[in-house]
């Protein structure tokens, strides 16, 4: 009998510090190279508000608070054959000090809505047509 390939979850934080949105370079996963929001995939048992809170902490050094859903992508990677169903919330964090704390991204900066660097991970191009102007 043939496997069912099913839809993976992905939770992914839109931390704030005043004006400005946390992006990181991607060094490796999915997307490489690209620019996006802290966050990964659901782990079983886990609520994606707790997931975000320990995995930005994980990535970042970043505590963060203040947590709201925003909205969700769909999302298929042709090139890994994958599909992602992203949950986006909207977070703030009381320090603009974020630092590479597991490997994974070249750096972390902050930038303003709409003016992000290029390229940038695809479900994020999908966030700025739903919300043009900042949704916070």
């Amino acid at each position: 009998m043939e496997e069912i390939k099913r839809p993976k979850v992905g939770v992914v934080a839109i931390v704030q510090h005043g004006e400005k949105s946390l992006l990181g370079l991607r060094k490796t996963g999915h997307s490489p190279g690209s620019w996006g929001f802290p966050g990964g995939e659901l782990i079983f048992g886990e609520s994606p508000e707790d997931f975000l809170i320990r995995k930005t902490k994980e990535e970042t050094g970043l505590a963060i608070k203040n947590l709201r859903f925003l909205t969700f992508t769909n999302y298929f990677y042709q090139d890994i054959n994958e599909q992602y169903v992203s949950l986006f919330f909207l977070a703030e964090s009381d320090s603009d000090q974020a630092i590479d704390t597991e490997g994974k991204h070249e750096e972390w900066r902050w930038y303003e809505w709409n003016k992000f660097p290029e390229p940038l991970t695809k479900p994020i191009d999908q966030i700025l047509n739903q919300f043009p102007n900042k949704p916070f």
